[in-house]
Formats: C-alpha cells, structure tokens, sequence
C-alpha cells in the first residue's frame, strides 16, 4: 500500500470522513486531498504532521505501513490536552470555544482569592456529577 492508500484508507475507512471532511481539517484543498491519495502528488512533510497531530497518527504507519494496530499513537493525557486546546484556538466559529477562551482570559486576571472559590465550586460540581 502507498502513502497515498494509507492516507485514503485512514479516511475512509478508519475516520469515515468524505474527502471533504479530511482536508478542511488537515487544511489542504480536496483536489489536493484526491491526488495525494491517488498518488498524483507527493505528499508534503507539512500534511503528514497536520495528519499525526489531528489525529494521533503514528507517523511511521503514515511513511511505511504496519497493522491497524499501528495506526494510532498511545498518548498521553496532556498530548490529548495539547490537541484540544490547540483545536480550541483554531476555532473561530463555535459560540462554546469563545465561551471557553473567554473564561480563560478572565480567570487568569483574578485574585487568588477569587480564583479558589472557582476551583472549590468546580470541584463540587465535578464531584456531585460523578455520584450520578
């Protein structure tokens, strides 16, 4: 199987996303997106990272193949934090990603004071949801 093939196969058949789907979130051109699985193009060092980091693709599996064990990357709680806040930033869209974006600015601007009583009800809640 070529790159190109693992790419396609990733989309279709693991990520069931339409072409469409794959390169706005990996930003490439759908035409692009068609001839780099078609092999028409090679692709570049740039669409193989957007690709593993969206994702959590092993990039060896992306360059050489393996099993469909090998797809994804073990990753930690903090690498899967790192992508969604870097997903966060890069919304512009979404009414919730502002909402959260917003109360980061304002909570890093507080007193210490102010910012405990956030954690402690915080916490509560977290706790009361997880008795449910």
């Amino acid at each position: 199987m070529t790159i190109g093939e693992r790419i396609r196969y990733l989309r279709k058949d693991i990520l069931h996303l339409t072409q469409q789907e794959f390169s706005n979130s990996i930003k490439i051109s759908r035409s692009n997106l068609g001839n780099i699985e078609t092999n028409a193009v090679s692709v570049t060092p740039r669409v193989l990272d957007y690709i593993s980091e969206k994702y959590l693709v092993n990039p060896d599996w992306l360059l050489n193949g393996g099993t469909d064990e090998e797809v994804f990357v073990e990753h930690s709680f903090d690498m899967e934090l790192a992508q969604y806040t870097q997903e966060l930033l890069d919304d512009t869209d979404d009414v919730i990603a502002d909402l959260i974006k917003n109360f980061i600015v304002v909570y890093e601007k507080l007193e210490p004071s102010s910012k405990q009583i956030i954690k402690n009800t915080a916490i509560e809640t977290l706790n009361r949801m997880k008795k449910r």
